[in-house]
């Protein structure tokens, strides 16, 4: 397991925006990022940070408390021993959804 010192989000938001403070979940904890700019309102892009200095096993964006939060991309990055930054496309993250963040997206599906 990697040591991670810090996370980045940095979040664009869709058609539907998020009224509340974006929320991390970390090895089980929740915690709120702390905003560097932007916003999480309907076309916004968002950045936020969290010094962590933890080994990781597991990290998750939370959805919104209530309604839906249009997500169209999200960049995750972990700065610490191993660096990792994984993209993520398109999604609609409903009240108490969680995006896992930490491992990288699947690769996409095609039909042969």
């Amino acid at each position: 397991m990697p040591r991670v010192e810090t996370i980045r989000l940095v979040i664009t938001t869709g058609k539907t925006g998020h009224a509340s403070d974006v929320q991390i979940k970390f090895n089980g904890h929740q915690i709120p990022l702390a905003k560097k700019s932007g916003g999480t309102g309907p076309g916004q892009t968002y950045e936020g940070t969290f010094d962590v200095g933890s080994m990781c096993h597991s990290c998750v964006l939370l959805g919104p408390e209530k309604g839906e939060w249009h997500v169209q991309k999200v960049i995750a990055s972990f700065e610490g021993a191993e660096t990792r930054k994984n993209e993520f496309g398109e999604k609609v993250l409903k009240a108490g959804e969680e995006l896992n963040v930490w491992d990288p997206p699947p690769p996409p599906a095609f039909d042969v």
